[in-house]
């Protein structure tokens, strides 16, 4: 896929695909290759609609969320990968089925 087409898709995605309520998981992205753990931040719920801060400098597309459990710890990337049902985490944001995202879920939160 063309990196344009991947970066507009990626945006399209926050946009317009992610909705009020949605559970998300925050985190480092990961590469197939990747041997260090990945930095797992938090699960959160999606609380308000797609904004722009226009004064921000580093990322001006945002989404209010509410987090629901804070993890904070990083995660062998072999287990991540697998709970996931993912071999990497390249893009932005990723999507996974509902087994996969609740199976992750029993096993980061303690």
């Amino acid at each position: 896929m063309h990196l344009k087409t991947l970066l507009a898709r990626t945006v399209w995605t926050f946009i317009k695909e992610m909705q009020i309520g949605d559970e998300i998981l925050l985190c480092q992205g990961f590469t197939p290759m990747q041997n260090k753990p990945v930095m797992v931040h938090a699960f959160c719920k999606i609380s308000g609609p797609y904004w722009e801060h226009k004064n921000c400098e580093w990322f001006k597309r945002k989404r209010n969320a509410d987090y629901t459990h804070m993890i904070q710890r990083p995660v062998k990337k072999e287990e991540l990968s697998s709970l996931l049902g993912m071999g990497s985490l390249l893009k932005t944001i990723h999507k996974t089925d509902e087994e996969h995202f609740q199976k992750t879920k029993a096993a980061l939160i303690r």
